[in-house]
């Protein structure tokens, strides 16, 4: 973003990457009259990159004050995806899963012990997928897109999953690798009172919670409401960031408390289960209690409003 001394006469910004959180970024923006933006982005057309999007209530209420919402019909939430993590992810034909005796017409997550867990769902009526994690060694030629396996590779890591999934993997004839790619933690997501991280550059959640493009939808409504409150209260660019980091950053933070609550709370499990069976038991009850969910109703116009009260107040008793 340009360093002009107040908002509201014209600041430039160039959005990087056209992902969720670059188009939601531009879409917001260009509700602004006093933004002159740019979106760079390196592939050269617009296409499907195979990535899962997980709709949560809180994504899809940003997707309506987006006007994103009208244009998605009920064929696009069920695409088979290519992927973008650490995960194998196989595409097979219904048709040949709805023969396995033992596997459920509904999105189904099969745990194993070691953070290893299988996931299927029916596609639509022609496509089944299958997305299974498993936790490898370091090193090796790893890469964030999907890479061509060896698909008997592939299938020694989930033996001891039961026959019906044992049946459903072998109905695979080719899979693709993603590889989990995290930076670090950051303290802040601003710097030198121009830079705004938003989305993934932002933090390094690496799809932890599904609920990525939430977050990336979440920090660009946040973001162009900052600048909105600077130039509607006669302030600078730095006075917008700042406002968007008190928003933003502290919500980055309360999920990392989530991410190593659970993991402590696996690694507990682990040493004290009796047996794998007990040990897969823990990890879905560490997941699955409701005070682990807060992120899926987070309501980031009261987080933003909340923010703006704070530094009015604070302004108040300054003055006093």
């Amino acid at each position: 973003m340009s360093t002009f001394k107040r908002v509201d006469e014209s600041i430039k910004v160039a959005i990087i990457g056209g992902g969720p959180s670059g188009l939601a970024a531009a879409i917001e923006l260009a509700r602004l009259l006093f933004v002159e933006w740019q979106l760079y982005e390196q592939k050269p057309t617009i296409s499907e990159i195979g990535t899962g999007i997980t709709l949560q209530r809180s994504t899809w209420r940003l997707l309506e004050q987006l006007g994103a919402s009208k244009h998605l019909r009920a064929e696009d939430f069920f695409r088979a995806p290519d992927g973008h993590d650490n995960q194998y992810r196989p595409v097979v034909k219904a048709s040949d899963v709805e023969q396995i005796n033992g596997i459920s017409k509904a999105t189904v997550f099969w745990y194993s012990t070691d953070s290893k867990w299988i996931y299927t769902t029916p596609l639509d009526d022609s496509d089944w997928e299958i997305t299974c994690r498993v936790r490898e060694a370091e090193g090796g030629d790893r890469s964030s897109w999907g890479r061509e396996v060896s698909l008997a590779d592939f299938l020694k890591g989930f033996q001891e999953y039961c026959e019906p999934v044992q049946q459903l993997l072998s109905l695979v004839s080719r899979v693709k690798r993603f590889d989990y790619f995290g930076g670090r933690r950051l303290q802040s997501v601003v710097k030198h009172g121009s830079v705004a991280l938003i989305g993934d550059a932002s933090h390094p959640l690496s799809g932890a919670f599904g609920a990525g493009a939430a977050f990336a939808l979440e920090d660009a409504h946040t973001l162009a409401g900052a600048l909105l409150w600077a130039a509607s209260s006669k302030r600078d660019l730095a006075d917008a960031l700042r406002l968007f980091d008190s928003v933003r950053s502290p919500y980055h933070s309360a999920l990392y408390q989530t991410m190593d609550t659970i993991a402590a709370s696996h690694e507990e499990t682990s040493r004290n289960a009796a047996s794998a069976e007990e040990e897969i038991v823990g990890r879905i009850e560490n997941v699955s209690k409701p005070e682990h969910n807060w992120m899926y109703y987070h309501d980031v116009d009261q987080a933003l409003e909340d923010a703006i009260l704070a530094l009015e107040e604070t302004a108040i008793k300054s003055v006093l």
